[in-house]
């Protein structure tokens, strides 16, 4: 039975990028068929921009890059590997909705698209307040990523969206409902399994992971086991890694 990783980061011009492909390959050995791989563009936002739109214990990879080498990441990444990677493309550094063409990067492989919704802050990850780090209005980081899911939904793209269904599920209940054709997965059971078992129950489209809620889920006594934290969630619900 194919073994797929819903959820896994990869930074996009890793001077290291060829470490990636080994851990590809570590991937591969261990059982795992496929990972879908959230790739980060710098979409022209320079590195302290960047720095405060990752995790700060994230910064300590994302510093070492070259920011715009999304075609060599690709490159190395289509290299013979035991386990198949399915890019998708972060867009959390964009800002103009008129300027986004995901059909160019469809053209160098990217498979999917990740929205990392974040209107003011995150305290699990360590993420402030994405619109403010980027100088725009709430209004305008919504019509960025609103317009992302348009051209999404016209590459037969999937959609795997981080965002905290308690406080910022009306925005996500938004794509939903508007473009029914597109396979959305909500992260991290949306913060909230009360709100992430309403969501898959109205929406057959909407799907969820289990990507670092290892404290979450259920202990068997040998450690962490891939059970769902609620049995209703199993059908719909995806193993990730999000390393």
């Amino acid at each position: 039975m194919p073994v797929i990783d819903v959820h896994w980061h990869l930074v996009a011009g890793m001077d290291t990028c060829q470490e990636a492909v080994q851990q590809v390959n570590e991937c591969g050995r261990g059982g795992i068929t496929a990972a879908v791989t959230c790739i980060m563009d710098n979409f022209g936002q320079d590195r302290e921009t960047m720095s405060k739109l990752v995790p700060p214990w994230g910064w300590k990879w994302l510093a070492r890059l070259e920011l715009s080498r999304v075609p060599v990441t690709m490159k190395l990444l289509q290299e013979d590997t035991r386990c198949r990677i399915i890019p998708f493309l972060d867009i959390r550094s964009a800002t103009d909705p008129d300027s986004l063409c995901l059909e160019e990067y469809a053209k160098q492989g990217f498979g999917g698209l990740k929205l990392l919704y974040i209107p003011v802050g995150d305290r699990a990850v360590e993420i402030s307040s994405i619109p403010r780090t980027l100088g725009i209005s709430k209004e305008r980081f919504q019509r960025v990523y609103y317009e992302a899911v348009v051209q999404a939904a016209s590459l037969g793209w999937p959609v795997l969206i981080h965002v905290d269904l308690t406080r910022d599920g009306s925005f996500a209940r938004k794509l939903l409902e508007d473009f029914p054709e597109v396979k959305f997965n909500i992260a991290h059971l949306g913060y909230s399994r009360k709100e992430m078992k309403n969501f898959l129950a109205e929406y057959p489209h909407c799907f969820s992971d289990l990507a670092a809620l290892a404290s979450f889920m259920l202990d068997d006594g040998d450690g962490v086991t891939t059970q769902p934290p609620c049995a209703s969630l199993k059908n719909s619900t995806g193993l990730g890694s999000a390393y």
